[in-house]
């Protein structure tokens, strides 16, 4: 191979791989935004502002954090987190274009599971488990 060609096939090499990683991450973004299913799966800050989500943050009147949410265009995406005053978490719902969808789990003051719930599309689908706060389970409804 002729010498003066390895710095010109190197260069066209490097090209196309920026060329292949830009689409590749625009592919993985347009994955993780369109399907509703794996957008619940993935509820990273990150992401979420990659995809032009707001943080929304309520707070008890004493400043505590109350609840830490994302919101696009008005509607709930990702995970939204709820805590009890004294700063455990009281309820973790994940949302997909304002409708619950996915896993809401809810927890009693001691920090076991009170209800694991599972919705598509804002309504209920799959088993609803109730549990006593030993962790035994209470109930099983299915939807």
């Amino acid at each position: 191979m002729n010498n003066n060609l390895v710095p010109v096939i190197i260069e066209i090499f490097k090209t196309y791989l920026y060329d292949f990683l830009a689409v590749g991450i625009l592919v993985l973004i347009l994955l993780l935004w369109w399907p509703k299913k794996t957008l619940s799966k993935y509820s990273f800050g990150l992401l979420h502002a990659l995809l032009g989500a707001k943080k929304g943050i309520e707070r008890y009147d004493d400043g505590k954090i109350r609840k830490i949410y994302f919101s696009r265009k008005g509607l709930k995406v990702g995970t939204e987190k709820v805590y009890y005053r004294d700063g455990k978490i009281n309820k973790e719902k994940k949302y997909a274009k304002g409708a619950l969808h996915g896993i809401a789990t809810t927890y009693y003051p001691s920090g076991q599971k009170y209800v694991v719930a599972h919705y598509a599309n804002g309504e209920l689908s799959g088993e609803y488990r109730i549990f006593e706060e030993d962790g035994i389970i209470k109930e099983i409804k299915k939807y």
